[in-house]
This record gives structure tokens, sequence and C-alpha cells, in this order.
């Protein structure tokens, strides 16, 4: 188990977005830490629900960071569904900020520990640990 510095997801978030969670989302990734992801988010239109992918990716790399690819749960495709062309397009700016400070803060001090575990997950030849696509 790694004993090296892996900034909270407080700390993520306010790297990667500038704010500090709401309660709902910081709620939401301790829930997820203990695995307990909801079956659904209802969360008024505003409030951050696209942000619950940050809460996915910082999980993933989390279980990276101190346990490796062995017995980690967190999966390691993510997907946003939603239905209005409207929120595709800011789920879509959200998503492709987040993919770009990952793969290019390398020393941030708390977006590199989370791009580091990520990259435990790359085969030979990768070099972005996140790689978003739109369909």
């Amino acid at each position: 188990m790694s004993r090296e510095y892996f900034p909270s997801f407080t700390e993520f978030f306010k790297a990667i977005t500038g704010n500090k969670p709401y309660l709902w989302q910081a709620e939401l990734a301790d829930r997820v830490e203990r695995n307990e992801w909801p079956g659904r988010i209802e969360v008024p239109t505003g409030l951050g629900k696209t942000a619950t992918i940050a809460v996915a990716v910082y999980e993933l790399a989390r279980q990276l960071h101190y346990g490796g690819t062995d017995g980690r749960t967190a999966p390691q495709r993510i997907f946003h569904v939603v239905n209005r062309r409207s929120l595709v397009e800011g789920a879509s700016r959200f998503i492709t900020r987040l993919e770009e400070d990952i793969n290019s803060w390398t020393d941030h001090p708390h977006i590199a520990p989370v791009r580091d575990a990520l990259k435990k997950l790359l085969g030979p030849g990768d070099d972005a640990p996140i790689v978003v696509s739109e369909i």
C-alpha cells in the first residue's frame, strides 16, 4: 500500500474546478469510497450533477493509488448519459476540461497524484490516462 501523498476529494475537485465541492458532492465521494453508489442522483438542475464524473474518476484513482489494480471495485469506463442536447454540451465541456487537466498537469500537487495513479491502467505506448469521447 502506497504511503505517498494522495489528495482528498475536496482538494482534487477544487484543483480541477476552482471551487470547493457542494456538500452533496463531497458526501457522494465519501459514499462512493465505501462502494455505495446510489441508484439515482436527484439534484436540481444547475447544482453540479455532471461533477459526479469527477467523483468516479477520483475514486478509481484513489483505489489504484492505495491498492493497485488488484481488488479495485471502481469501473475503468465511465458513462454519463443525458437526454437533452444542451446538457450534453455542458457535460462535454466539463469532461474535456477534466481530461485536459489530468493529462497535462504533471506537477500540480492535487492533480498529478491522480494522474499517476490512473497511469497504472495504461498499456504499452499509451500516455493519456483519460480519453473522452462523445457519441
